[in-house]
């Protein structure tokens, strides 16, 4: 974890901030977006996995936009995984989810200044309803983790970041992911910016 950042909590997870190059966070966040069940789901079609040295630019990337810019990439583990404050999370398998706040300032379906796109993505074995997943004893420990985590992003983005809109689109048979939004609190928008025809897009104010 990124010390330079306080970790977010929730009662059963623990959000860490620009997970540093050599985390455990960054070879379960490239086998993660690779996996064709999670790709599908989440835009449509697959990804192939990126070579060492990518992931390697790629984490020096993003811990360098969330310095500059405060906002960015979280890792999603359980809490218990994280025994002291301050402690890597060291074990791929306590991964849940990433979630990252883009800006989107330069998108032309949203040229509103401070307004931050967020997406994110769950390991399968937490989805809930709407998935179409059979339901085993993880998925009840796991029930409402998605909601959980996405609340705590957006109080965090508007309380404490003070950001002035946040925004996600998610791909209308994603009926698991459209809850969730709502519950957080997220108004539909329908495809409002007619940016991708196939997005529904979800918006949240300061």
């Amino acid at each position: 974890m990124n010390r330079d950042h306080k970790a977010l909590r929730t009662e059963r997870l623990v959000l860490c901030p620009a997970p540093l190059p050599g985390s455990s966070f960054w070879p379960f966040w490239n086998a993660h977006r690779s996996d064709p069940i999670v790709s599908t789901m989440a835009w449509g079609g697959t990804t192939p996995p990126i070579s060492d040295e990518e992931l390697k630019e790629r984490a020096i990337k993003q811990n360098r936009l969330f310095n500059e810019r405060g906002h960015g990439i979280f890792g999603v583990a359980w809490s218990s995984s994280q025994k002291n404050e301050g402690v890597e999370i060291r074990n791929h398998d306590d991964w849940l989810d990433h979630f990252r706040a883009r800006t989107t300032e330069r998108r032309d379906y949203d040229p509103v200044p401070g307004a931050i796109e967020l997406l994110y993505s769950f390991i399968p074995a937490v989805w809930g309803k709407g998935s179409s997943r059979n339901i085993s004893s993880f998925d009840l420990m796991s029930k409402g983790v998605a909601g959980e985590a996405v609340k705590c992003v957006i109080d965090h983005g508007l309380r404490v970041a003070k950001l002035e809109k946040i925004t996600a689109a998610v791909l209308p048979n994603n009926s698991a992911s459209l809850n969730v939004l709502t519950k957080a609190g997220l108004t539909n928008r329908g495809n409002l910016y007619g940016y991708a025809p196939e997005d529904v897009f979800y918006e949240i104010s300061h």
